[in-house]
């Protein structure tokens, strides 16, 4: 299931330009841009009550990104109550994701060249699959595909007035993509979308 998010930008396309394959099963997906792919999915489908939220994926070379992220969500979801968080086996859907980027980046230094003021940025994909009712597995085209959700937040360090540590401008970007993510699942499609490919950086190895 998590190689659906890796190979999405390729499948999606074949969906487009092979008609014999059918339509999708809600919705339909579209291209917006080289290498940036939505879907057209305006609300999820009334029988769609249940979502399992599975440890998302971290792709970056920071440790413990996608346990905090995870809970985060998980959270967010049991708070606003519309969709009720349970396992896979009982679950209608389920949330996939990989944080892709993270980058902390110095913004200004003061008279001795000491790093002043940060930027933390972070990145995330995810879909959303629905339960196929005849056989249990999950379908490989997801009713919802959002790339580069993103969450960025600027800060004074903590020896600064006013400052803070880098794990609580974690948290703050947390809860904003957490509240991305919910919105975008329970209030549809062009209510939270992520930035274009042109402006993601190159992964960190």
């Amino acid at each position: 299931m998590r190689n659906l998010i890796k190979s999405l930008p390729l499948l999606l396309p074949l969906v487009l330009i092979l008609p014999s394959c059918g339509p999708a099963s809600y919705g339909k997906q579209t291209i917006a841009g080289v290498g940036e792919v939505v879907s057209s999915t305006k609300n999820l489908p009334s029988y769609i009550k249940k979502v399992a939220i599975p440890m998302f994926t971290n792709k970056t070379v920071t440790y413990g990104l996608e346990e905090a992220l995870t809970l985060r969500v998980k959270e967010e979801f049991y708070r606003d109550g519309r969709m009720e968080v349970v396992d896979e086996q009982k679950a209608d859907a389920i949330i996939i994701g990989d944080i892709t980027r993270y980058i902390l980046e110095p913004l200004t230094y003061d008279d001795d060249h000491l790093v002043v003021e940060q930027k933390l940025w972070v990145l995330f994909d995810f879909g959303l699959f629905e339960k196929d009712v005849v056989t249990g597995k999950w379908k490989e085209k997801p009713l919802i595909y959002e790339r580069n959700l993103e969450g960025s937040y600027r800060f004074f360090v903590s020896t600064k007035p006013g400052g803070m540590s880098e794990a609580e401008a974690q948290r703050l970007i947390w809860d904003r993509l957490s509240r991305d993510i919910l919105v975008r699942v329970t209030e549809g499609y062009g209510t939270v979308t992520g930035i274009s490919d042109r402006k993601v950086p190159p992964a960190v190895e």
